[in-house]
């Protein structure tokens, strides 16, 4: 999918429209079976995929600081913040759906 993205902040150099380019972004579903494939897999991965930065981790016995978890949940980041991004966390263990947040306020409907 094509979509467009804000560029910065309005400045008095700058007209007072920010600037506005597009980019290609993976389609959720895309998205949402490499998230699958990479966990079932259970192994760390980090590469650049659809042009952008994706970052797996499994699920590690270590609880998280400061959380009532008992271990650190798997987790798969796409894309670049603020630009746009998916974030994928198995809250409740490996066998349990993932919590998906995803970061598109920069773009533009």
């Amino acid at each position: 999918m094509i979509a467009k993205v804000k560029v910065g902040k309005p400045s008095d150099t700058l007209d007072a429209d920010q600037l506005v380019l597009p980019i290609a972004i993976p389609e959720f579903e895309e998205i949402h079976q490499l998230a699958t494939l990479l966990h079932e897999r259970g192994k760390p991965y980090q590469d650049t995929v659809w042009g952008w930065p994706v970052r797996y981790s499994p699920m590690r016995p270590e609880p998280v600081p400061d959380s009532n978890l008992h271990f650190t949940p798997a987790d798969l980041f796409i894309g670049v913040w603020p630009i746009w991004w998916v974030s994928f966390m198995w809250e409740a263990g490996n066998d349990q759906a993932p919590t998906v947040t995803i970061g598109d306020e920069e773009l533009i409907q």
